[in-house]
């Protein structure tokens, strides 16, 4: 019958008081104290039977049982109840470290006997996730390594068994477990449990596989198999051998694994859990012995691939081979790159400054000093080039033109002023431009409908009351993305007025033709509509960047102009 949270936390209570008595006056015989202790695992299951009852002094009673002078079967009642402890109420680690228990913990895991090893492998796992004081010196005086790999060993010396004995199964994954924790919390424990690996080979060889197959207790295998060092040698007779004879049906196993994993996993799954699996078959493929090897099956994958580079690298991979992923900036390995102490940019963010860089690289080699180029020019060049005019190889008629149908429609004639002789309508479109920049792409519309405006800093609303207002449900994260990007678009459309506007009336002071500003001026409305409507609308990151091909056509639209009022002044 199911006990109740009230009566649960009040028998637990009971029994805590009656085991505090016991410690001071010994009372109780060692059949009464084990079923007191039996009461409490039950019920502290449940954390909040016994949350008030494991402080200090409570979990001291535990201990007392667990690591005291008493029969087995008593101490492994309590030490069940300090492993339920740990999981479930976090603060008991740290009593657990202060009562200084550890040394005791790591000193008892030598006992050969799979209800102590499952205990304590356990606990001592569930140690490593606080990292208490003095772990590595406590670990290394009483020999964890040497007691971890005892207990490998002699699963593995019965590791047929394995299947059939749930216990002794159960006792090796908490062994296991330890391994790969161990290892994380004091690395060079890896080349320690080195030893490891041909008895966990063995189990490997002779355990039945799961269905579906990357599942405990194979996952804890493969992971311990990940974490540790491969046995190296010269010699490959000595390194299979250092091995261990089970190697060769290991790896058939391994392999059948793989292959069955990848029928019965997606993509997804696989892209994490087969790692442990991955990783294991790469130590052996890598392994000093089998050099030869890795050079014939990277051949065999290019034959494969139809001896075709591209083909090789599409289907098997090239850059991850290395396994030492590199800044490309800093020449660094990204596991020695320190921590940046600032937030990381956002795409937004990144976009502009990209867009400030290559306004940078063209204000450079206008200088003459050096001959540098946009890295986003060929780019462009190849894919609008022919359509924004002279710096490409175009003119920016083209692009016009295949906007309207034809440069000399009456549309154009009579509207834009595209045919030769045409109004000079600049003027329009510099306040059609203006307009267009500093009032229709401006947030402060729908800052005031979402009740985001304030006028006293409204270029701070997003960042002050932003995030805010999402959490508070006053608006969605989308719809505080979307104002970011209509901010971002506002901003860059101001800021590039003025290039436009420049290069519009040195057009026009310099004399050339009506019908050619006309059309670089409808080229770039047109260029600069799109650019906001990309920036409000667009957030797949791949498509983002036809933003910036965009962007650059506006500016190119720009430099034809300058250019075309260049050449005039220039031969006058």
């Amino acid at each position: 019958m199911a006990v109740h949270a009230k009566d649960g936390s009040t028998t637990a209570r009971h029994c805590m008081s009656v085991l505090q008595q016991d410690v001071q006056k010994a009372s109780l015989s060692d059949d009464q104290r084990t079923d007191l202790l039996t009461q409490l695992k039950v019920l502290g299951r449940e954390a909040s039977n016994v949350q008030d009852l494991y402080d200090e002094q409570g979990f001291s009673v535990l201990a007392h049982y667990g690591f005291g002078n008493f029969p087995r079967t008593t101490a492994r009642e309590a030490l069940r109840c300090v492993a339920n402890a740990l999981l479930l109420i976090p603060q008991t680690q740290s009593y657990f470290a202060d009562l200084g228990l550890l040394p005791k913990a790591v000193e008892g895991l030598g006992l050969q006997d799979n209800e102590d090893e499952f205990l304590l492998s356990r606990i001592l796992f569930l140690m490593t996730y606080s990292k208490p004081a003095g772990f590595e010196e406590t670990a290394d005086k009483f020999h964890l390594c040497d007691s971890i790999l005892r207990h490998i060993r002699r699963h593995a010396s019965d590791a047929q068994s394995l299947d059939a004995d749930p216990t002794a199964a159960a006792a090796l994954s908490e062994t296991l477990k330890l391994v790969f924790n161990v290892i994380h919390t004091i690395p060079k424990y890896a080349a320690q449990l080195a030893p490891a690996v041909p008895p966990l080979l063995k189990t490997i060889a002779s355990s039945k596989t799961p269905s579906p197959p990357l599942q405990p207790p194979l996952t804890w295998k493969l992971n311990a198999l990940a974490s540790v060092d491969f046995p190296t040698s010269t010699d490959s007779e000595k390194i299979e051998a250092s091995l261990g004879s089970d190697l060769s049906s290991a790896l058939e196993k391994l392999i059948a694994v793989l292959d069955e994993s990848l029928k019965a996993y997606k993509a997804s799954q696989l892209d994490t859990d087969a790692i442990p699996l991955l990783t294991t078959l790469q130590k052996i493929n890598a392994a000093a012995g089998l050099a030869n090897i890795p050079e014939a099956v990277s051949s065999l994958l290019f034959e494969l691939s139809d001896q075709d580079a591209a083909s090789y690298i599409q289907s098997v991979g090239y850059g991850g081979k290395s396994s030492v992923p590199i800044n490309p900036v800093t020449g660094q390995r990204l596991d020695r790159e320190p921590e940046a102490s600032m937030p990381y940019m956002t795409e937004e963010e990144k976009e502009r400054e990209a867009e400030r860089l290559f306004v940078l690289f063209e204000r450079l080699k206008a200088t003459g000093v050096v001959n540098v180029e946009n890295p986003l020019v060929p780019l462009v060049g190849g894919t609008v080039g022919g359509t924004v005019g002279g710096t490409v190889g175009g003119t920016v008629g083209d692009v016009v033109g295949g906007v309207l149908g034809s440069r000399h429609s009456a549309l154009g004639t009579a509207f834009f002023g595209l045919a030769p002789g045409a109004a000079n309508k600049a003027p329009s479109y510099l306040i059609w431009n203006f307009v267009y920049a500093f009032t229709l792409l401006s947030t402060r519309a729908p800052k005031m409908l979402l009740k985001l405006d304030h006028n006293v800093a409204p270029r701070e609303d997003l960042a002050k009351y932003g995030e805010a207002a999402v959490k508070s449900g006053k608006i969605t994260a989308a719809q505080l993305a979307f104002l970011k990007r209509n901010e971002a678009a506002h901003a860059n459309r101001v800021e590039h007025f003025a290039l436009f506007a420049a290069s519009t009336v040195l057009a026009v002071s310099a004399g050339v033709p009506n019908e050619v500003v006309n059309t670089a001026c409808l080229a770039y409305s047109l260029f600069s509509l799109g650019f906001g409507a990309l920036y409000l609308l667009v957030t797949n990151p791949a498509l983002s960047y036809l933003r910036s091909v965009v962007y650059w056509a506006g500016n190119i639209t720009c430099f034809y102009l300058l250019s075309q009022a260049g050449k005039l002044l220039n031969s006058k």
